[in-house]
């Protein structure tokens, strides 16, 4: 598994409180396997998929296409709770409907493609 240095996501809610979320201890705390994470690496933030929790260290694969050359898509990552941003609960996932999925496939897609044209959103 590679190092790699991430962004740490509560840190950021002090240093700009009005303007950055962030999930709460408690929702930390009730992260199940199988959940999807929002984390942050090489100035990219990303989805991982938790693998394993031990304590507030995390294992997880990445989700998506990443524009870094470091990570790829389905790469193992550890982190720590601190870093994450966001949080999609497993069940979440399971009680979209079909059209809500291709939606967000399509944003995804979207998004994407406007990132591989070189406009890049963080």
């Amino acid at each position: 598994m590679k190092k790699i240095e991430f962004i740490d996501a509560q840190q950021m809610k002090q240093m700009h409180p009005d303007t950055f979320e962030v999930p709460d201890q408690n929702d930390l705390r009730e992260l199940k396997v199988g959940d999807t994470v929002k984390v942050c690496a090489f100035k990219e933030r990303f989805w991982a998929e938790i693998t394993a929790i031990e304590g507030d260290k995390i294992t997880a694969t990445v989700e998506n296409v990443l524009l870094t050359k470091f990570l790829k898509y389905k790469d193992w990552i550890e982190f720590e709770t601190r870093h994450i941003y966001d949080i999609i609960k497993k069940d979440q996932f399971q009680k979209m409907d079909q059209k809500a999925i291709e939606e967000m496939k399509q944003r995804v897609t979207k998004k994407i493609k406007t990132q591989s044209k070189g406009h890049r959103r963080i």
